[in-house]
Parts: structure tokens; C-alpha cells; sequence
């Protein structure tokens, strides 16, 4: 999904805040399906996860979350997380975005219908109903 380069800008952003370490790919929706269930069988309880989204356009972004994925609902505390463009519409180079210190309380938010949430919904993944 990300070149060399821009994986190499993915792992300096987590090494930044000492979250960088050997990455194993927990899920992939082409290959586990498309569904929320699919994405919290993979991810839920799994440790921090890094997500990469790469949308029909090319564009690539995404978010990092230092909290375990649950299916239990409601928001999460996630100090470390942030979210992050590599290729956007705008051409903006590749952008980490951190949270504001206040809203790291409900960094994430954690539902069985939803694959994953980082910010609110800054980065936000839904299945149809």
C-alpha cells in the first residue's frame, strides 16, 4: 500500500515517540473482508495498531493508536495518537497530525459496527448498513 518512502516517513513518526518497533500486518480488508466483524477479529486486543488506508483516488492516510481496539464502545484515551496524510488531494507533503493535549481522552472510539475511529472522526472508517 506505501512506497519505501513513505513508510520511511511512517516510522520516523512513531519512533519520534518511542512507538517504533517490527510491525506485522494484522488485517487487510481485499484479503480478511470488508465488514467491521472482519476488522475486530484481526485488530481487537492486539496492542498499539497503526492504520493505512489507501482510498479509490490513491490517496493515503491514516491514524496510530497506542490503545488496543475493542468492541465494547465509547471513546478511549490514546496519548501517543495521531493521525497522518501521505498523498492527499491538496498535495500537501507527507503530515503527521497530533491530537490536542485536551482531547486525548477520546482519542479513539471503540464500536462493533465501526472498523476504526481515530480523533473523533478526523479518520473515520463505517460499514454500511
Amino acid at each position: 500500500i506505501v512506497s519505501q518512502d513513505q513508510a520511511g516517513h511512517i516510522k520516523g513518526w512513531l519512533d519520534e515517540d518511542g512507538c517504533g518497533s517490527d510491525m506485522k500486518l494484522l488485517y487487510r480488508a481485499s484479503r480478511d473482508g470488508w465488514g467491521s466483524s472482519n476488522f475486530h477479529e484481526k485488530c481487537d486486543h492486539q496492542g498499539p495498531t497503526l492504520t493505512v488506508i489507501r482510498c479509490t483516488g490513491g490517496y493515503i492516510f491514516g491514524g496510530f493508536c497506542d490503545t488496543a481496539w475493542s468492541s465494547d464502545g465509547g471513546c478511549k484515551s490514546s496519548p501517543k495518537a495521531f493521525v497522518y496524510t501521505l498523498r492527499c488531494h491538496s498535495g500537501l507533503v507527507p503530515t503527521k497530525m497530533r491530537l490536542k493535549q485536551r482531547n486525548t481522552g477520546w482519542a479513539v472510539s471503540h464500536h462493533q459496527r465501526r472498523l476504526c475511529i481515530h480523533s473523533g472522526v478526523t479518520v473515520g472508517l463505517f460499514q454500511p448498513k
